[in-house]
């Protein structure tokens, strides 16, 4: 049996993308402001920061889009 640990809920939808940034918490947020500027994401769209599943500093976010 498999268990899906992700914190970042997996949709088997085949139109749906998700965009997965990680990095420094800087980083990621400085990416997550300037996706929001471009028009792209509005920046409560991306998942809450999450620590990396490697253990370092960085952190991981997510954006699901459905494809058409």
């Amino acid at each position: 049996m498999t268990y899906n640990t992700s914190p970042i809920g997996i949709n088997p939808d085949p139109r749906l993308l998700t965009i997965v940034v990680i990095s420094i918490p800087e980083t990621v947020q400085t990416y997550i402001r300037d996706q929001h500027l471009r028009g792209y994401a509005k920046a409560y769209e991306w998942s809450k920061p999450q620590p990396a599943p490697d253990g370092s500093a960085k952190v991981l976010v997510a954006l699901n889009r459905t494809v058409v």
